[in-house]
């Protein structure tokens, strides 16, 4: 059984891509982004102007499911758009301060 997990999105322009080249999908683009957060698939999202950089959190199943899905983008599907998926998880270090040794 595969459980929803929160993942990191970052897109950035492809090479040699910039804010013009992505401004004619714009419009469909915040289209698809609405769509998935009204599900709750998008939970948030952020922008940087300079360099431009999308980061979007997600929750899904896996990194395969987010790629696919963010595969339907239209910035994404016209080859504008790189992608890096980061699974995130528990923060484990914290384990340390329930050691034996650290209780003291």
């Amino acid at each position: 059984m595969s459980r929803v997990m929160k993942i990191l999105a970052i897109l950035t322009p492809a090479s040699g891509k910039n804010f013009s080249d992505l401004s004619p999908h714009l419009v469909a683009e915040e289209r698809a982004v609405w769509a998935d957060y009204e599900t709750g698939f998008l939970r948030e999202m952020y922008f940087q102007p300079d360099p431009v950089t999308v980061t979007l959190i997600v929750e899904a199943q896996g990194e395969a499911a987010v790629r696919e899905r963010l595969a339907s983008y239209p910035m994404v599907a016209a080859g504008l758009l790189d992608i890096r998926v980061i699974q995130l998880g528990p923060w484990l270090p914290l384990k340390a301060l329930f050691r034996s040794d650290a209780l003291n």
